[in-house]
């Protein structure tokens, strides 16, 4: 890039002095304005050209910032979005270069059909076809790194990806067990309520009805229970006008306590909800009329 800047000063140079210089023109003499005009025309066409290439290499060096950004970006999660920004802007940038290249072939063009009329606008042609080709290798290495980059990013994206995917699946396991750990169903009814719906049923029951004990059906159906958080949920309402004539679940018993709110709703709370659930999560009460 060096080599073709310096001929772009050269190029400068030579420009700012021939249009310093401009010709005195004997109004006579047709071929001479002839000659001053295709030399004011391809002088103007050059300045455009360089002003242009100028333009270019600004965005070339911008382009270059940018991909040594996104060469050096940590191949992280979060590093992701800065990354699409990086390319997004690489895209802004190509973008405008691409039109400065169109403005510059268009005016390349001109100055070939000058060049064609006139021989002494050859080396001047030459030179700025020169730098301009150096320009181009360099903008097609550009691309080439651009494609790499973004080759390496979406590779590393669909490995991102997959991990992300099972991060979140991970953590969608681990939340429905901790739902789980917290989570605990209760029913509380008649007794001859929850002997037809199959929830309690006796147990150890001798002669005409005697000695017999109630035990959780290992049959009982969660759609009879409600479904509760055992640390959010610590107070249980009670039916209106009844109390609890036995808790046939296993839960220790003097864990419960009766609550009566402001409201006057009777209520059973749960004094150590992790203690009191840890040895079931299935709450049998028996009530019956006060």
């Amino acid at each position: 890039m060096k080599k073709f800047l310096l001929l772009l000063l050269v190029i400068l140079a030579v420009s700012c002095s021939e249009n310093n210089d401009t010709p005195i023109v004997d109004g006579n003499n047709q071929a001479d304005k002839v000659q001053t005009k295709s030399e004011s025309e391809f002088l103007r066409i050059q300045d455009s050209i360089l002003k242009n290439y100028s333009s270019a290499v600004k965005l070339i060096n911008q382009i270059d910032g940018e991909l040594s950004k996104l060469a050096k970006t940590p191949n992280l999660n979060e590093s992701y979005n800065y990354e699409l920004d990086i390319l997004k802007k690489i895209d802004y940038l190509s973008f405008q270069l691409k039109t400065n290249n169109e403005v510059i072939d268009k005016l390349q063009g001109k100055l070939k059909r000058l060049t064609k009329e006139n021989n002494e606008f050859k080396e001047k042609f030459i030179v700025l076809e020169n730098i301009i080709a150096e320009k181009d290798e360099i903008i097609a290495n550009q691309n080439i790194r651009i494609s790499d980059l973004e080759k390496e990013l979406n590779i590393t994206k669909a490995e991102r990806d997959v991990a992300l995917v099972e991060k979140q699946q991970f953590e969608q396991l681990a939340q429905e067990k901790e739902i789980q750990k917290n989570t605990a169903f209760y029913v509380i009814g008649k007794e001859k309520n929850l002997k037809q719906d199959n929830i309690i049923k006796m147990e150890g029951e001798g002669f005409l009805g005697i000695g017999g004990k109630y035990v959780p059906s290992t049959e009982a159906d969660l759609k009879y229970f409600t479904k509760i958080d055992i640390y959010k949920d610590t107070l249980i309402p009670l039916p209106s006008n009844s109390k609890v004539a036995e808790i046939v679940s296993t839960h220790n018993k003097r864990m419960i306590e009766y609550h009566n709110p402001a409201s006057g709703s009777d209520m059973l709370k749960i004094k150590s909800p992790e203690s009191f659930w840890r040895t079931d999560k299935l709450l049998i009460i028996i009530v019956e009329d006060k």
